[in-house]
């Protein structure tokens, strides 16, 4: 956890230390990716490799091999990548949920705009990135942008599924 200023843009909910606005930051979400990374680090002379840290992936070396995005609804397969090298995480409202004190629906990812649980549309976003943390990063930013934006973040590939269930496969830019 880190405290920032609550003058920061990133304040969405306060906490008083020391007659002080603070809030806490999680940032264990982007843990994944950053370990992924560093263990990819010490297996960089291999052949190949493929790490994985709680679903947030990094792969080096060798054949293209496949790496399956899965329905947070059914759990089937909605699309294969093929790939060598790189880091691919998926971030979901789907696992992490529960029903809030008043009752409404809740889970872990929030709306800096409100400090509240972010219903945007989006309901899962897997992105690719050269590293596991880009991915992990770009794909909470997906999810967090909405159907409208989340595309934008994915400039490396990935698939978007929206809450009606759909989903779209995003090429990665040229």
């Amino acid at each position: 956890m880190v405290a920032v200023p609550a003058s920061s843009a990133a304040v969405t909910a306060g906490l008083l230390i020391g007659g002080r606005r603070l809030v806490a930051i999680d940032g264990s979400g982007l843990a994944k990716g950053l370990f992924a990374d560093l263990l990819a680090g010490e297996l960089a002379d291999r052949e190949a490799f493929v790490v994985d840290c709680a679903g947030d992936l990094r792969l080096g070396g060798g054949d293209a091999r496949p790496v399956r995005v899965a329905s947070p609804f059914r759990g089937e397969i909605l699309h294969t990548f093929e790939l060598r090298a790189g880091g691919i995480a998926t971030s979901g409202i789907g696992r992490r949920s529960w029903l809030g004190a008043d009752g409404r629906p809740a889970h872990h990812l929030l709306d800096p705009a409100t400090g509240r649980p972010a219903f945007t549309g989006v309901v899962q976003a897997t992105a690719l990135a050269p590293t596991a943390l880009e991915a992990e990063v770009l794909a909470k930013a997906a999810l967090l942008s909405g159907p409208d934006s989340a595309d934008g973040w994915l400039a490396h590939g990935g698939v978007v599924v929206l809450d009606d269930g759909t989903h779209r496969v995003v090429d990665p830019s040229a």
